[in-house]
């Protein structure tokens, strides 16, 4: 995988959600994803053998597998590949628990997009390269602990004592071996004869700091001047290093006896001399010639912590200086008698800045080891570097301006070797620099251009001028495409006048070169493609004469050639169209949107005959923006009207067969329950005018209409005794007629609807908050078109007489629904209901023509 490029295998079965994520993907412009793609978990498995990839995206529902065992078998064949689970909302808790297996992330099919798709793809390869990066880090530090040439050793706080439980190779040597005696033993009994080490220890775990101690060893190193460091790692553990310091307290002392020889030669120089302890890196002496260099005093200069005496990214130059020196001394080739050289800026007393040379060399002791100090030398270049920089800016500026013209520039000597390029002259041949300088044109162009080439660079260099002259060459780019350019060359010259080689400027005119012959080759394209075409296609005046058309518009209007047609129509509107009003619309939509697509009317053939057409037309205009003339495509769609139409029959006499089909259902009802005559057709009324006021779609509204009409056809199965009784029913008979909703969708349940009827029914008295019947639904898991029919149903229930009890009248009804709104009801047919009664004046027709006997459940 590269920085953006991206290798995806996804595991999915479901072919929409595989177009939709494929969608997703190729819609990411951070990323180029390659998507290869397994219906099966088998198919994935082997696809994983053979295949490097960077991410798989898992649906854990497959044919051949389901659930967390999808995803242990993909970590199985290959754990180290992030897998992304890929779930519906339903099966959230089911990606949750995958994660906490082993998968990276989870998403959520329904709120997916290209953001979040390609955020937690980049997000999971991130993780998975860190985890291996961590893993590489872990191992180099166990390396470099090893070969670290300090010794080392690794203490474990247990209670108030400390064992020691690790130390490297060096620690192994500095005590003869014996250190591998010493593995898990106390501190407390190895410290008897040197107690300090063991409150150092204590002291340092205490603080949870480092600190440093110089010791004269008597058990470890006996007899040597050590430094010891103490560090805490982590809450438990004391890390202690160990260095030699004998050999550098001997040079010290051989250093403080010949201080005063080097004390009076220092002084008396002009340069700054100064020496620097590493073990603090602070200065421990500088000449006085620090006074007219940075105006301190010396006694002020040494008070100075180094990075306080130089700009920030002098100190960072000196500290990654002073960094390779030591790994420098610390190897066997290392020479002791080198030094190093650098210009850092130094920061004087009044606030401004100098440039200094600096030389520096390790103090070393008699044996050409070196000890914890540096001396060095430093000189004031500041005029020099002012000069410097000045040139440079100067040299930038051109580079600058040469290195960002859009033309190429280049260098070539008198072989035709390149000397310079510039990034557009590598742009153009597609070569990098590093490959185009040394090469020789003739590595860029074929036989024939390198003849030309080289014909023209010796009339120059015969010409013994400086001549500019524009030249157009084909040259071969690195991948092997022809590059056309257009070129001045001149003579270049060395500062005694001797010509040695070329120097030109180039300009790609590839594209152009490209745009002619394709401007060339498409006129012919085009031409033909009008000529063959079976559209009608036409350029026409503003006043309404063709210009042009080709011979499909000829043969759609019956003529039989273009000419005919343009020689023959003067009057496109009345000539042509059956309504000449549509060409007066058609124009004024082209004047108000540009263009007008599809539209559709009546033309007349030479022969008077009409068919129908659809027309695509635009306006083409000039810099202007007047209109020049129109040009469009006219396609004869007559056979397409004239099915549409026969469809439209069909329709009408299918949708008319239903609409009988549910009468005869209804009168059905009403014959063997007459004490429900009415009722059907009432709550059909107001359902149908509550679902069209809910703007649900026409298909919809026709569903809640036929099933308002049949939603108590369930009822012939009643007893008619029971139908027909008019006192309060006993609790076994309510329950009887309660079964009026499912045998209704029992008796329907089989007829192919163009609606679900039969599901409307069945619910038709559940309730939103699941106390109703047949099956105790909730919310969402009740048909909106069950809804509506249950407020229209109880609405005219209410307002209606019944045996049992007279009419409650509409305002109780709608306070009824009002109350239970989102608890019985739904809340957004419930707001409708009461907008169409308190608003609209929506009456409820019939009330005076149904039996006041009739009786609802």
């Amino acid at each position: 995988m590269d920085d953006k490029h991206i290798r995806v295998l996804l595991v999915e079965d479901n072919p929409n959600d595989v177009n939709l994520i494929q969608k997703i993907l190729s819609e990411d412009s951070r990323n180029v994803f390659e998507i290869s793609h397994a219906a099966q978990l088998s198919k994935s498995l082997e696809f994983l053998k053979s295949n490097d990839i960077d991410i798989i995206l898992l649906d854990m529902g497959l044919p051949d597998s389901h659930g967390i065992e999808t995803l242990i078998a993909v970590l199985s064949q290959n754990g180290k590949i992030p897998v992304i689970i890929q779930a519906y909302s339903s099966d959230e808790e089911l990606a949750k628990r995958a994660v906490k297996v082993g998968a990276q992330d989870y998403l959520i099919k329904e709120r997916m997009n290209c953001y979040m798709l390609g955020q937690s793809v980049r997000y999971a390869i991130e993780c998975k390269m860190m985890n291996e990066e961590i893993l590489e880090s872990k191992k180099r530090f166990k390396a470099f602990y090893q070969d670290d040439p300090i010794p080392i050793f690794t203490w474990q706080k247990r209670g108030e004592d400390f064992f020691l439980i690790d130390f490297n190779t060096a620690a192994i040597q500095v005590t003869d071996k014996k250190a591998q005696n010493y593995l898990g033993k106390s501190a407390i009994k190895l410290s008897k004869n040197q107690p300090e080490i063991l409150e150092y220890m204590r002291q340092c775990f205490a603080e949870q700091s480092v600190i440093s101690r110089e010791i004269v060893s008597n058990h470890f190193c006996p007899g040597k001047h050590l430094l010891v460091h103490f560090s805490c790692l982590e809450p438990d553990l004391i890390i202690v290093r160990i260095e030699d310091l004998t050999e550098r307290k001997k040079m010290e002392e051989k250093i403080i006896n010949s201080e005063r020889y080097y004390r009076l030669l220092s002084e008396n120089v002009s340069d700054f001399v100064w020496v620097l302890d590493l073990e603090g890196m602070r200065l421990s002496y500088c000449s006085p010639s620090v006074r007219r260099l940075f105006g301190y005093t010396e006694e002020e200069f040494l008070s100075k912590n180094i990075n306080e005496t130089m700009t920030q990214d002098s100190y960072k130059l000196a500290i990654q200086t002073l960094e390779e020196e030591m790994d420098a001394e610390n190897k066997k080739s290392r020479d002791p008698s080198r030094s190093r050289l650098m210009e850092v800026e130094i920061i004087r007393k009044d606030g401004s800045s100098i440039w200094v040379e600096m030389s520096a060399t390790f103090i070393r002791n008699a044996e050409g080891k070196a000890v914890s100090s540096i001396i060095g030398i430093s000189r004031d270049i500041s005029k020099r570097k002012l000069a410097e920089e000045a040139l440079l800016k100067n040299e930038e500026k051109y580079r600058t301006i040469l290195e960002n013209i859009e033309d190429g520039c280049y260098e070539v000597d008198l072989y035709g070797n390149f000397t310079f390029i510039n990034n557009s002259m590598s742009r153009i041949l597609g070569y990098s620099k590093e490959d185009l300088l040394g090469m020789n044109y003739k590595k860029y162009t074929d036989k024939e251009n390198a003849e030309n080439i080289f014909r023209e660079y010796n009339k120059i260099f015969n010409a013994k001028e400086n001549p500019r002259q524009r030249f157009e060459w084909q040259l071969i780019a690195k991948n092997e495409d022809a590059v056309y350019i257009e070129q001045s060359i001149s003579l270049q010259k060395d500062s005694y006048g001797k010509i040695i080689g070329f120097q030109g400027i180039v300009r790609d005119v590839t594209e152009r070169k490209k745009s002619e012959d394709a401007l060339r080759k498409s006129e012919t394209k085009y031409r033909q493609l009008i000529e063959n075409a079976h559209e009608g296609i036409f350029q026409s005046t503003v006043e309404g004469r063709h210009i042009t058309v080709n011979q499909a518009f000829a043969n759609i209007l019956g003529y039989d050639s273009p000419e005919e047609v343009v020689k023959n129509i003067t009057d496109i509107a009345h000539q042509i169209y059956v309504n000449p009003e549509d060409r007066t619309k058609i124009l004024q939509t082209i004047d108000k949107e540009g263009s007008v697509k599809g539209y559709e009317t009546e033309f007349y053939r030479k022969d008077g005959s009409k068919i129908w057409v659809s027309i695509n037309m635009h306006a083409v205009r000039d810099d202007q923006g007047k209109i020049l003339y129109y040009q469009g495509i006219d396609q004869d769609i007559t056979d397409k009207k004239r099915i549409e139409t026969e469809r439209q029959e069909n329709i009408e006499r299918l949708r008319s067969s239903l609409g009988a089909t549910i009468n005869a259902m209804a009168v059905t009802v009403e014959t063997r329950d007459p004490y429900t005559a009415g009722h059907q057709r009432r709550v059909a009324d107001l359902a149908r005018a509550i679902a069209s006021e809910m703007n649900l779609s026409s298909d919809q509204v026709d569903g809640i209409r036929m099933a308002s009409m049949i939603h108590d056809i369930g009822k012939i199965s009643i007893p008619s005794e029971i139908l027909a009784k008019p006192t309060k029913l006993t609790e076994l008979e309510f329950n009887l007629i309660k079964t009026h909703s499912q045998s209704g969708y029992d008796i329907l349940k089989n007829i192919n609807f163009p609606s679900p009827v039969a599901q409307i029914i069945l619910e038709h008295h559940e309730r939103v908050n699941g106390s109703g019947y047949p099956n105790g639904l909730k919310g969402d898991q009740i048909l909106l078109e069950s809804q509506v029919l249950a407020v229209a149903d109880v609405i005219e229930a209410m307002a209606s007489y019944r045996p049992y009890r007279p009419s409650l009248g509409i305002e109780t009804a709608l306070k009824e629904i009002e109350k239970n709104k989102g608890i019985l009801y739904n809340n957004i047919a419930v707001d409708v209901c009461l907008k169409l009664f308190r608003e609209k004046d929506f009456q409820i027709q019939g009330f005076d023509d149904f039996d006041p006997r009739e009786k609802d459940t």
